[in-house]
């Protein structure tokens, strides 16, 4: 179950026909959505855990080793 607005980002960032890197904390959010749809688990992964977006959340310990566990 999803939020009404993220259902909406994500029809209206499904509809673009040219979609570039992400840029805001939103755009990583959306295209890990959109990576997970078609079951590509570990681009999901690199959109959610990278510099930009750690420099933002503090992540917690065991959140990112459960992460990136195979």
């Amino acid at each position: 179950m999803i939020s009404k607005n993220f259902h909406h980002v994500l029809r209206v960032s499904e509809r673009q026909p040219l979609v570039g890197p992400p840029e805001s904390m939103r755009e990583h959010v959306v295209a890990a959505c959109k990576a997970m749809k078609v079951g590509d688990w570990r681009a999901c992964y690199n959109f959610i855990i990278n510099e930009k977006m750690n420099a933002k959340v503090s992540p917690r310990d065991g959140f990112i080793i459960g992460l990136s566990s195979d």
